[in-house]
């Protein structure tokens, strides 16, 4: 239990900076584009700016470092599913196109 506690007090203490990285990973995973690094520098930097009102309801309360860990997973989890389901179908396509050969010799 000691554990659980200090971690959420690091969390406490460092609520803006946990909870930007949170929300920079779930951009990332979610919803990034490759874009120039101007651009990232941007986006970031808009996003560093629309933290702060996140981090001050989290400060009042409102559970946003769970919902935003709950998002990330969930976005990890997609993007392990959409990866696996990417190779299956490619792995299909090319024992497809050896069919298809051995059938038309």
């Amino acid at each position: 239990m000691a554990m659980l506690e200090n971690i959420n007090q690091l969390i406490e203490e460092n609520a803006y900076l946990v909870v930007f990285v949170l929300t920079a990973l779930v951009y990332k995973l979610g919803f990034a584009r490759p874009l120039p690094l101007l651009k990232s520098l941007i986006i970031y930097f808009l996003l560093a700016i629309g933290v702060i009102p996140l981090t001050l309801l989290y400060a009042f309360g409102l559970p946003i470092v769970p919902a935003l860990a709950v998002a990330l997973v969930l976005l990890i989890v997609v993007r392990v599913r959409r990866n696996k389901s990417e190779s299956y179908g490619q792995e299909n396509q090319h024992s497809d196109q050896n069919r298809a050969n051995e059938v038309n010799r």
